[in-house]
């Protein structure tokens, strides 16, 4: 599934790998500044969040419970 997602254009792959920030507004806008703080971000799926919320200084770590064993790799391939 996470390969399907990575694909898909919902997920802003290629301009994330450019490197912008992928996340939403109301995100950034909600949580506010994150450098220097840790994060927790559960159900990250394949990462593409947990790693948008370490480029902005945050020290995050991303944990997902599903049964895909491809999520990490989708980045890799492509």
């Amino acid at each position: 599934m996470a390969g399907i997602h990575a694909a898909s254009r919902e997920y802003r792959l290629a301009e994330f790998k450019a490197g912008e920030n992928v996340l939403k507004p109301i995100e950034l806008r909600e949580v506010g500044d994150v450098r220097g703080k840790s994060m927790l971000h559960l159900q990250c799926h394949f990462g593409l969040d947990t790693m948008s919320w370490a480029r902005l200084g945050a020290n995050v770590t991303g944990l997902d419970f599903s049964e895909s064993s491809d999520r990490t790799r989708a980045l890799d391939k492509r």
